[in-house]
């Protein structure tokens, strides 16, 4: 075996490796996104990735409410990438992912994270094939849309994940006709982020007040007082 194939082998088994410590979406949260989780960042990851024996979500609905500069964008960045890069391999099939915002403006800013770390990552550049394009980016077993928040587009067909940022912002009718997009999926998930506002829907108002209602397991609270960033606007 001459030097250049023994090379290219040693970086093969050393990417495999990195690959399979990120199974762990913490550790995929440090190397990727260079970010320390705060224990209740932490705790939503892990909930989040818990899986059963047979490798279905032990929580498939999750709303997380926080304040402004409390990092929930970049969870949410963070959970959407891990979801169409690593989640594939864990489950062996291909997973798809609608990224939507109370705003499009909201939606493509935790895009634009998303963006910024495939692009810094070789890795992670490797498992794109597609993109990354304005509305969607597809991976060798993952598919990551991001689309508007209105009726048209939360009657997508059908996918695997549905995220929405600043959901309270979201109209009832467009949340509403965007819940079911999932129900086909053998592993569903629906993440709801939010900063409380003044005027929040009456639906998410519901969710997060009668979360066992709409069959949300868990509820998040993410502090903002807590969270450790230097520039908070930027991450929100």
């Amino acid at each position: 075996m001459d030097k250049d194939t023994l090379k290219r082998l040693v970086n093969i088994l050393i990417e495999a490796k990195i690959l399979i410590s990120w199974f762990d979406i913490i550790q995929f949260a440090k190397d990727v996104f260079k970010i320390t989780p705060t224990e209740y960042q932490e705790e939503f990851m892990r909930d989040f990735t818990k899986m059963n024996e047979d490798k279905q979500f032990y929580y498939k609905k999750h709303l997380v409410s926080g304040g402004r500069g409390a990092g929930k964008s970049l969870i949410a960045s963070i959970v959407a990438l891990w979801s169409v890069t690593i989640l594939p391999f864990i489950l062996g099939k291909e997973y798809r992912v609608i990224l939507m915002g109370g705003s499009e403006r909201q939606a493509r800013k935790v895009y634009s994270y998303i963006v910024r770390a495939i692009n810094g990552n070789p890795i992670l550049e490797s498992l794109v094939i597609e993109g990354p394009y304005r509305e969607k980016t597809k991976f060798v077993r993952g598919e990551l849309l991001v689309l508007p928040a209105s009726e048209k587009a939360a009657r997508h067909e059908h996918i695997d994940m549905l995220f929405i940022d600043e959901a309270a912002m979201v109209p009832e009718p467009v949340m509403k006709a965007a819940l079911p997009i999932i129900g086909e999926s053998t592993h569903p998930k629906l993440v709801l982020t939010s900063t409380p506002g003044p005027n929040p829907t009456l639906t998410f108002n519901d969710m997060l007040m009668n979360p066992e209602s709409w069959g949300i397991e868990k509820v998040y609270y993410f502090d903002v007082e807590r969270a450790p960033w230097k520039d908070k606007e930027e991450l929100e």
